[in-house]
């Protein structure tokens, strides 16, 4: 910037507040910093809906030199990305380059993690939300499962305990409620419309990675994504030629979170992977109706049963996916997840 020529207006994110989950030792909340006070915010992330869910960065932090990483946000996975390592107010580029070029590097790293960059609107104002590690991994398997979730209203629902080694933490769940009313719905289409989709595109298109998709709005019309059939999905082969009903649960998740990474959000294993997470999700929330052929409640099974009926059925049938969530939800592992949220501090 310069007074000859200053910054556009409209290069400055609209957002009004910017949700971080802390997850760290004993913290378990979303928090947002005041600008105007000078301190964070633990707030309760309850009754949004989506705008925009389709950017993402890199962010971290080095426990060695105390720097947080943080680089541009991006739509593809072939966008250019710069990487920061922040600290004391000042940075210093520590990778260049697309997604594709720098996943391997990432993925290897425990100072950085692929971060999900979601604009929402909440309480009718314009915010941001950031998700990864076992966090991003419950919003896929919450939110993302649920064919509606982005004309209703969604929130963070509770917090899960993690494990990794060591190092414990935690992780905010989430529930896809009610569809979003007439009047919501039209604020949303005017605040993307008028607002945010602008600024995105004078972004994307001003720090080197890439325009924002054409259109006025990110809602598009459904005839415009292409569409699969996944009422057999289980049949359907995976990246090894495993049909996905052979697939664990966890597997699935880690599986829809790879194909987002890779930028495969329109082919048609990502289609499948995504009926195969709604019809788990279903069954999660109905597993406690379901009764054996004696008429049993499997609610009603002892450990030692739910284990000996897990021993007999195939990896593949319906019942075992009934009777694994079933004992999550009564017996739940002490290992929670495989994803670690660093507790960590990027600024914004």
């Amino acid at each position: 910037m310069s007074v000859s020529n200053p910054r556009p207006v409209g290069n400055k994110n609209p957002a009004t507040k910017f949700f971080k989950w802390k997850g760290g030792g004993d913290q378990g909340w979303f928090e947002y910093y005041d600008r105007e006070t000078k301190q964070n915010v633990k707030m309760d992330l309850t009754d949004f809906a989506i705008l925009d869910k389709d950017l993402f960065s890199i962010t971290g932090f080095v426990n060695k030199t105390k720097a947080s990483i943080i680089s541009n946000a991006v739509r593809s996975i072939n966008d250019y990305i710069t990487v920061k390592a922040w600290k004391d107010k000042q940075s210093s580029i520590v990778a260049q380059g697309s997604y594709k070029d720098l996943k391997d590097m990432v993925k290897d790293s425990r100072d950085m993690k692929y971060t999900k960059e979601i604009y929402i609107l909440w309480q009718g104002e314009l915010c941001h939300v950031q998700l990864f590690g076992a966090t991003f991994a419950s919003w896929l398997k919450d939110v993302e499962s649920n064919a509606d979730h982005e004309r209703c209203f969604i929130s963070c629902v509770g917090v899960e305990d993690g494990k990794q080694g060591n190092v414990t933490y935690k992780y905010a769940t989430f529930e896809v409620g009610d569809p979003v009313d007439a009047k919501t719905w039209d604020q949303m289409i005017k605040v993307d419309t008028n607002i945010l989709q602008p600024y995105l595109k004078d972004y994307l298109s001003g720090n080197g990675s890439s325009t924002a998709p054409s259109g006025e709005t990110h809602h598009h019309e459904e005839e415009e994504e292409p569409t699969f059939n996944t009422q057999n999905w289980r049949e359907f082969k995976s990246l090894d030629g495993t049909p996905l009903g052979g697939l664990h649960r966890n597997a699935i998740i880690e599986l829809n979170q790879h194909l987002i990474e890779d930028g495969q959000e329109q082919s048609e294993l990502f289609a499948n992977v995504g009926q195969a997470m709604f019809d788990y999700q279903t069954l999660s929330t109905t597993w406690g109706e379901k009764k054996n052929q004696a008429g049993k409640f499997i609610k009603d099974y002892t450990e030692a049963e739910l284990k000996d009926a897990l021993s007999k059925i195939p990896v593949t049938h319906k019942a075992r996916q009934i009777l694994e969530i079933a004992m999550d939800n009564m017996y739940p592992p002490s290992v929670a997840s495989e994803f670690y949220d660093e507790d960590d501090d990027i600024p914004f």
